[in-house]
């Protein structure tokens, strides 16, 4: 009997199970927490100021990442991603020509973090919701808990067979 196949039990009970119930408690709360549409986001109507470039250094990933603040009269926004920056400062050169850059931002309550961004009917960053990741957490959750459940339901003389030595 290998080493694997010997600590089978312990780690369905370990390790499966309390996988399985965190992947689903990530799941659960990403689908109540994360915005379905534009209409559970907030509309800000602005003019834009102006805007500029930085970066942003993340210690987590220990890596930079660009971000374009975006001055309007009722704040400053912001959004992230190099592909994004690029196209969004792009648009921003070419929408400037007008004598107002009047401009629709979405954001989450209590947040500047842009979701959907539009000028004059043209959306530049368009809203997507990260429902497919908390699609992926619950039924990964489910399946390694129900899994692990059934393992341990269906084989407990691993772990008396260990006990009785």
């Amino acid at each position: 009997m290998g080493l694997i196949s010997k600590f089978s039990y312990l780690r369905a009970l370990l390790v499966g199970i309390p996988f399985g119930i965190g992947c689903l408690i990530i799941g659960i709360n990403g689908f109540k927490n994360s915005p379905r549409s534009t209409r559970d986001l907030v509309l800000t109507d602005c003019v834009i100021i102006s805007w500029e470039q930085t970066e942003k250094y993340y210690d987590y990933l220990e890596s930079t990442m660009p971000i374009l603040n975006i001055n309007t009269t009722h704040g400053v926004f912001y959004v992230g991603g190099k592909d994004i920056v690029e196209q969004l400062s792009k648009s921003l050169l070419i929408f400037q020509k007008q004598d107002k850059m009047i401009a629709k931002i979405y954001t989450e309550p209590d947040d500047n973090l842009i979701k959907e961004f539009e000028i004059s009917n043209s959306t530049l960053v368009q809203f997507d919701n990260a429902l497919v990741v908390y699609h992926i957490f619950f039924w990964l959750g489910l399946v390694t808990l129900v899994s692990g459940g059934i393992y341990l339901i269906k084989h407990p003389e691993d772990l008396m067979k260990r006990l009785k030595k």
